[in-house]
């Protein structure tokens, strides 16, 4: 399976907009940080389903 830039951009893009399955928000810091992390969580799964070849990466040259 080979995607472009552009699919792999709007698959994440489905993925992070798709609706989720909370029902409430969450009561206090903790709840907040652990819904957060649990849909990162989702989202890195979701993401690593694709398999990116590596000469579809831009070379970078960070310069300071």
């Amino acid at each position: 399976m080979t995607l472009t830039r552009r699919e792999l951009a709007a698959a994440a893009v489905a993925v992070v907009a798709a609706p989720s399955a909370e029902p409430q928000a969450p009561q206090s810091a903790a709840d907040l940080a652990k819904v957060v992390h649990d849909a990162n969580q989702r989202n890195s799964e979701a993401l690593t389903k694709f398999e990116i070849p590596i000469a579809t990466e831009p070379a970078f040259q960070f310069r300071a």
